[in-house]
C-alpha cells in the first residue's frame, strides 16, 4: 500500500467528500444500471461467493447483489475502512447512513414497479437486512502481495473492485501487478466487475490529493489477456466525471470480464 494513501486517508473525510449528497450522483447512478443490466442475465442466487476487493468504507454497491448471491465478503487494507463497515453491518448509530443511496438503488431495480412509498421503504428495509445476513466475513487485504489475505485460500464466482487499485498508487507497474493478483482470485468461468478512474493522474479527497495511475480500457485488455479472461466477454462503459472534475478526475470507467473455464 501507497504510505501516503494509509498516512493521510480518513474513512469520514472520504465519506463526508463523496456520499454527502441526498441522492446518488449521476456517475454513480450509470454503474448500478450497468450492473443491474449485467445481472440480468442470470437467475436469481446463481452464484455462492462474491468478493468486494478494496471496499473502502462502502456497502452501497453490494445491494444489487443481494438478490444473486449467497455469501459475500469484504476486504480492504485499511483497518479505519473495516471499521466504518462493522459499524453499519452491525447498525450502530454512528455507522454511516446509505439510506438515501438505497432508496436510489432501489428505485433502479424496480423501476417498473414502483407503487408508492410504503413499497420503497419496504424494498430498502428488506435489501439492508438480506445484505447484512449474507456478509459472511470482512477480511484485511493487500493487493500487492500474490496472496492478498493472509490465512484464506479462497476463489469468487464474482469479484468486485470499485475505484481500488486505480486509486492507492501512481505506478503503472504497481497497478499491473496488484490487479493480476486481483484477478487471481475469480474461479475458472467466473466474472469480474471494476470501476476505476480513467485517464486520471490524481483525485482530491476534501484538500488531501492523492494519485492515479492513469490508466484506460487499453491497459484493461493488456492486463485481462494476461490472466486467462476471455478478452471477447469484455464489456466497457465510459463514464463522465463532470462532478468531480474540479477533484482532478477525468473521467471514469466500470468493466466487466468471464475468466476462461
Amino acid at each position: 500500500m501507497n504510505i501516503f494513501i494509509n498516512d493521510r486517508w480518513q474513512s469520514k473525510d472520504y465519506l463526508a467528500h463523496y456520499y454527502s449528497a441526498d441522492k446518488l450522483v449521476y456517475d454513480e447512478v450509470l454503474i448500478f444500471k450497468y450492473i443491474y443490466h449485467f445481472l440480468l442475465r442470470f437467475k436469481k442466487n446463481s452464484f455462492n461467493d462474491l468478493l468486494d476487493f478494496g471496499s473502502g468504507p462502502t456497502i452501497h454497491r453490494l445491494i444489487p447483489f443481494t438478490d444473486y448471491i449467497n455469501n459475500m465478503y469484504v476486504a480492504d487494507y485499511l483497518p479505519e475502512n473495516l471499521q466504518e463497515i462493522k459499524l453499519w453491518l452491525s447498525n450502530k448509530n454512528n455507522a454511516h447512513n446509505w439510506d438515501k443511496q438505497i432508496e436510489d438503488i432501489v428505485r433502479i431495480q424496480y423501476r417498473n414497479q414502483m407503487k408508492s412509498l410504503n413499497f420503497l421503504k419496504e424494498k430498502v428495509r428488506a435489501k439492508k437486512i438480506i445484505l447484512r445476513s449474507k456478509v459472511k466475513n470482512i477480511i484485511q487485504c493487500d493487493a500487492f502481495s500474490k496472496k492478498p489475505f493472509l490465512g484464506v485460500n479462497k476463489k469468487f464466482d464474482i469479484v468486485t473492485s470499485f475505484y481500488c487499485l486505480d486509486s492507492i498508487t501512481e505506478s503503472k507497474v504497481k497497478w499491473k501487478k496488484g490487479t493480476g493478483n486481483l484477478l487471481q482470485l475469480v474461479k475458472p468461468g467466473g466474472w469480474v466487475i471494476i470501476s476505476a478512474l480513467r485517464n486520471t493522474s490524481h483525485y482530491m479527497v476534501s484538500n488531501a490529493i492523492f494519485p492515479s495511475p492513469n490508466i484506460n480500457e487499453k491497459d484493461f485488455i493488456k492486463v485481462f489477456s494476461r490472466n486467462k479472461f476471455n478478452l471477447k466477454t469484455i464489456n466497457f462503459k465510459i463514464i463522465s466525471a463532470k462532478p468531480w472534475l474540479d477533484s482532478g478526475i477525468k473521467s471514469l470507467m466500470i468493466l466487466s470480464a468471464q475468466k476462461l473455464k
